[in-house]
């Protein structure tokens, strides 16, 4: 082999990832999405991924530090619950713009993160974008 081969694999061997997969769950919401949990972890730090199974892209994917994981998961219950009581309420009660979220909740990490949980009203069907 020549010297120019074994730099190449000796710089492909360091740049490979040490990142280990710990658990993965597959949430199937019917009709709507499906949705991968991964949790993973590197030689710095443990953190969860969620990534779209419908988007053809691999860069659909929202990553949570494990230390920041359950204010992430409360505010992901303060929207499901928000999302309840807006639907229970008369249609007529429903006063927004088709392009306005009906409301907003926000989340910053003390590392520079953040998180933003937008809740959209589509004729009665609520989706939520997370950017």
């Amino acid at each position: 082999m020549s010297e120019s081969s074994h730099v190449s694999q000796a710089i492909n061997m360091t740049q490979q990832s040490t990142t280990v997969d710990l658990l993965k769950k597959e949430v199937a919401i019917p009709r709507i999405r499906t949705f991968h949990l991964i949790m993973k972890q590197d030689k710095e730090s443990r953190y969860f991924v969620i990534k779209d199974m419908n988007e053809s892209t691999g860069n659909n994917r929202i990553i949570v530090p494990m230390d920041h994981c359950e204010k992430f998961v409360h505010i992901l219950y303060l929207v499901r619950r928000l999302s309840n009581e807006y639907l229970s309420m008369d249609p007529s009660q429903r006063t927004h713009r088709d392009s306005d979220p009906i409301f907003i909740e926000n989340m910053y990490t003390d590392v520079g993160r953040k998180y933003y949980f937008d809740v959209y009203d589509n004729t009665g069907d609520l989706y939520v974008k997370l950017t």
